[in-house]
């Protein structure tokens, strides 16, 4: 059977192999519900703004799953092996929107495919739910036509037309009448849809408007589906798809209040958790190795404890206490289980389980840059390293691009030498990095990087290094700190931090980095941004209403 099932597939297979490019959409129907009224909002365009080409995105596998079960009602336990999610700029959703698939990736999509199929059609109730008939007759073309017609919506997240339903329609029903089996015409109806374009890529084309040459916009049905994956991280509510039926997401009030309606539920709240695990990088936690010798309480487990902590305080300052951004840096709320307790020095915290905290000054710790995340991270396997926690501040907190080391440039320390007697790290880093080829680099690094020097590299607070009281002051644009707490402090204050994260919610959403057309709206953003009292809710509603979100620059065909 599977042989006939590759032979069917042979056209799927080489549509679906292609660049993630519009091209591929061209010629598709879209389901625009664009009333023939002219919408009575005006355009609030920023002077100089220019909205970026059209997407293609990939989904990603989340993205995939959280699909899969919204389009079948149920959840999958099946851990599917799908492409592995690349990145870009340290974002998914960069790669995403300019990805191809590898014919490995066409294999891996296929398989699953068929798998989600076949668990499908394991549940006779949810089997059933599919068809209105019995399924004894393997030839019943008609019945197999209303399946497809009702479930392709659902997957393709837009009404199919008569073509692409006989297309899912003709080697489906070959499949059921070869093999007499009419419940192969649906497995092979379904894993077909699953492995369509149409299904993996989410296409934001828009259609011309002739008061605007040069520029789409967005259909309603687009905004529904960009707006759902962007707050909640799976394909439109019912809700949502009714307020597209009813005309809506016409404007950009509507869409700010859909966008507020949807932050409220649920599912915001697990889809930003993927925002800020790669917002500053903790996916890569549960990779990293540590000296056993040196850090004996490091383990996989604490590892993935380090990056819930830092994740539950952005879920608390966004949802459950709105807060003032700026507060990831100076907050003395914390979430910790048990082995991170060991690893402050928390007396009294009973139970394994996750508890919120307020840290006291004598935990000499607060904000992100306190976290055991952060500090792990951007550390060694047998020591702190001041070079990256500086970087990771410039670069991901930041947004401060830092060119590379010149060519053929050592980056190993050399080792003490034993005729100058015990130094510190950063004695030693100062004296290695008066080069002038590194110096000035390393010192824009290294300056930030020794205020978090009373951390070791999984967090653990200390006083010495090699016997030696810690050096950790500083200065930030003017800003002096003598600790990690005052380092948070001063970052807290400078604005580069608040930009950075509209920059870098902005590139989550339009898929790219921002060019110098996207200035004029960026800086729009960032005052609104600022006169919200740096709440996140209010930059995630004004960025999905803005221009960028909405318009897209016209293609030649």
């Amino acid at each position: 059977m599977r042989q006939l099932y590759a032979a069917l597939l042979v056209p799927l297979v080489l549509a679906i192999g292609c660049e993630g490019n519009m091209a591929i959409f061209a010629d598709s129907p879209m389901e625009t519900n664009t009333p023939t009224s002219e919408s009575p909002e005006p355009v609030l365009t920023p002077t100089g703004f220019e909205p970026g080409p059209p997407v293609l995105r990939k989904l990603t596998s989340t993205e995939y799953k959280n699909s899969v079960e919204a389009a079948f009602g149920m959840g999958f336990v099946a851990d599917f092996i799908l492409p592995e999610d690349q990145t870009t700029n340290g974002l998914t959703s960069i790669a995403m929107a300019a990805t191809s698939i590898s014919p490995l990736g066409v294999e891996q999509y296929e398989t699953a495919g068929f798998e989600v199929a076949k668990m499908i059609l394991e549940v006779p109730s949810l089997r059933n739910s599919l068809v209105s008939c019995d399924g004894s007759n393997f030839g019943d073309a008609e019945c197999l036509r209303e399946m497809i017609q009702d479930l392709g919506p659902k997957l393709y997240r837009r009404n199919l037309d008569d073509v692409e339903v006989q297309e899912i329609l003709v080697p489906s029903l070959q499949a059921a009448t070869t093999l007499q089996d009419f419940w192969v015409g649906v497995e092979f109806a379904i894993a077909t849809m699953l492995q369509s374009p149409s299904f993996l890529y989410r296409a934001e084309y828009g259609e011309s408007d002739p008061n605007r040459p040069g520029l789409r916009k967005l259909t309603p049905a687009e905004v529904a589906t960009k707006l759902s994956f962007f707050i909640l991280g799976k394909p439109p509510t019912d809700a949502t798809l009714a307020l597209v039926d009813a005309g809506g997401l016409q404007t950009q009030d509507e869409v700010r209040e859909e966008a507020l309606r949807l932050l409220a539920l649920p599912e915001a709240r697990e889809n930003f958790r993927v925002f800020w695990t790669e917002y500053f990088g903790l996916q890569k936690i549960e990779s990293i190795t540590k000296d056993q010798y040196v850090y004996p309480d490091f383990d996989q487990a604490t590892a993935q404890s380090m990056r819930e902590e830092t994740v539950r305080l952005m879920e608390h300052l966004v949802f459950e206490n709105p807060s003032d951004m700026r507060e990831m840096f100076t907050s003395t709320t914390t979430f910790v289980d048990s082995r991170l307790a060991a690893i402050y020095r928390l007396d009294g915290f009973e139970g394994s389980d996750f508890g919120q905290i307020e840290l006291t000054q004598d935990a000499k710790r607060a904000g992100i840059l306190g976290h055991a995340s952060i500090l792990a991270l951007n550390s060694h396997s047998v020591s702190t390293s001041p070079s990256h926690r500086g970087k990771f501040i410039r670069e991901a907190l930041m947004c401060q691009a830092l060119p590379p080391p010149p060519p053929n440039a050592s980056t190993v320390i050399p080792d003490p030498d034993p005729n100058v007697g015990p130094q510190t790290l950063r004695q030693r880093l100062e004296d290695y990095f008066s080069n002038p080829a590194c110096g000035s680099c390393h010192m824009a690094m290294d300056s930030l990087g020794f205020g978090l020097e009373n951390y070791d590299g999984i967090g653990r607070f200390r006083t010495l290094d090699n016997g030696l009281p810690i050096d950790a002051t500083g200065e930030l644009n003017g800003v002096n700190f003598d600790d990690g707490v005052s380092l948070g402090a001063a970052i807290a204050q400078d604005p580069a931090t608040m930009d950075c994260m509209v920059r870098k919610t902005y590139r989550h959403v339009v898929g790219r980095i921002e060019g110098e057309g996207d200035k004029p709206l960026v800086d729009e953003l960032k005052a609104k941004f600022e006169a919200s009292d740096y709440r996140f809710k209010d930059l995630v509603i004004e960025i999905a209403a803005s221009e960028a979100f909405l318009w897209v620059q016209e293609v030649e065909q």
